[in-house]
């Protein structure tokens, strides 16, 4: 805070000393100048004045215009946004109409998907011990007539 403080007083400081500087300047100026040079100086500060409140006149004006161009332009538009608000309320209530049956759709689906791999893996299994069945009953077989060749 004292920080702040310091800041704004030699701010003041500064602008006491430029205002006391000009002053003297001017004070200088009138005791040194001769009348037409006082009088070139008073035009030059006139003109500088001058151009200052043009430049700023020409900058208000400007701004007037572009704040009521740009509320023209919106007055103009309002219709087209509220129908682009529309648009977009009945886009979020069909998503969040169509959310959940999409999510259960996919969901039935992938219950679907997933009972058919198991169901695929269960026949394989069967096929696989039915296969191991019949090669076992082979191989008894075949030794069954190796047996009987040797007796």
């Amino acid at each position: 805070m004292s920080d702040l403080k310091d800041i704004a007083d030699s701010v003041g400081a500064k602008a006491a000393l430029n205002a006391g500087k000009d002053i003297a300047k001017r004070a200088i100026e009138d005791l040194t100048l001769s009348d037409e040079e006082k009088q070139q100086r008073a035009d030059e500060r006139a003109a500088g004045r001058k151009k200052t409140l043009i430049k700023y006149g020409v900058i208000g004006v400007g701004g007037i215009v572009l704040v009521l161009s740009l509320i023209s332009v919106l007055s103009q538009l309002w219709m087209y946004a509220l129908g682009l608000l529309v648009v977009a309320g009945i886009g979020a209530g069909g998503y969040f109409y169509l959310r959940p049956k999409v999510r259960a759709l996919k969901a039935r689906a992938t219950a679907k998907l997933t009972a058919k791999r198991d169901a695929d893996a269960v026949v394989a299994k069967e096929r696989a011990v039915v296969d191991a069945a019949a090669a076992k009953k082979q191989k008894l077989e075949d030794e069954l007539a190796a047996l009987k060749k040797r007796a």
